[in-house]
């Protein structure tokens, strides 16, 4: 049997197809792995740049099927130059470990058990939003108020207040 040659064009356009097809997977590895969030969601809001953790967002979709009530994203992942950051650089969102999820009266509670029944032990408690990271570089099991407001039940977790 007489083996094929190929030339360099053809073996060129192979690994170029080759390739596209490796980049595709890894592009729906990242887009289609969540079941209640898009990549895109957690897009730096004025740069668009966007380096969040999928293990992050992972964590997050199991939150949001426990929880059984829609997340809304306030901010994911925040560039360097986002006026947030500038006013607080050790942010979690900074290297795409946090979420801020928008909330009222009505959602606060079921979110909140939800987050931390999915493995999220960093959380801080706004009026209109909590703050969840899974940042493995800063202190673990904490809670923190950004409004100075007394804890809404006891927790056996370090409480700080902002």
């Amino acid at each position: 049997m007489k083996q094929k040659r190929y030339d360099y064009k053809s073996l060129k356009q192979y690994k170029l197809g080759l390739f596209a097809l490796v980049l595709g997977g890894i592009y729906m590895a990242v887009n289609r792995t969540f079941k209640y969030f898009k990549y895109n969601e957690f897009a730096d809001k004025i740069s668009g740049a966007n380096k969040m953790r999928p293990a992050t967002i992972r964590k997050l979709d199991k939150a949001r099927e426990i929880a059984g009530v829609p997340f809304i994203i306030n901010s994911g992942y925040r560039d360097k130059n986002h006026p947030e950051s500038i006013k607080n650089p050790t942010s979690s969102h900074i290297k795409g470990y946090a979420v801020d999820i928008a909330v009222n009266d009505s959602n606060r509670d079921i979110i909140q058990s939800a987050l931390r029944q999915a493995g999220f032990n960093r959380i801080g408690l706004a009026n209109s939003f909590i703050h969840a990271d899974d940042d493995p570089d800063k202190t673990q099991y904490v809670t923190w108020f950004y409004d100075g407001k007394a804890p809404l039940y006891n927790q056996t977790q370090e409480v700080y207040y902002v």
